[in-house]
């Protein structure tokens, strides 16, 4: 689960499902369907839009209308998703690589290769 930036909402990832939720009263905003596990879910700086992590895709979604906006395919499991501090860009991290994207138009950016599992990936602050 992770807190929208100003933490007025919360996303939780699930089976087929993420949802936004109201942090305050609990209620369910919006519904992310997906067709297979949500492994992890997080909000982008700016609180508009959500990257969601499933077993060979993320899929950045607008968090207020629940609306795909862009589906970042892989051809290997991808591990974990984050924006970048603008929000311009997600990096994914797979096996043997962690690859940039663009967050609105779903295109690699760069490939950043590896010699190992690539757990986890992230863009520093600045």
């Amino acid at each position: 689960a992770a807190f929208s930036p100003d933490g007025v909402r919360v996303v939780t990832a699930s089976f087929k499902t993420a949802l936004v939720w109201d942090a305050s009263s609990g209620k369910v905003l919006e519904r992310l369907k997906h067709s297979d596990l949500v492994g992890s879910a997080a909000f982008s700086p700016d609180g508009l839009r959500v990257v969601t992590v499933c077993p060979k895709t993320a899929q950045v979604w607008d968090a207020g209308s629940g609306k795909a906006m862009a589906t970042l395919e892989n051809s290997t499991r991808v591990r974990s998703a984050a924006f970048s501090p603008d929000g311009v860009r997600v990096v994914t991290a797979s096996f043997k690589t962690a690859l940039v994207w663009d967050a609105s138009s779903g295109k690699v950016l760069e490939r950043l290769k590896h010699s190992d599992l690539v757990g986890s990936a992230a863009f520093s602050p600045d």
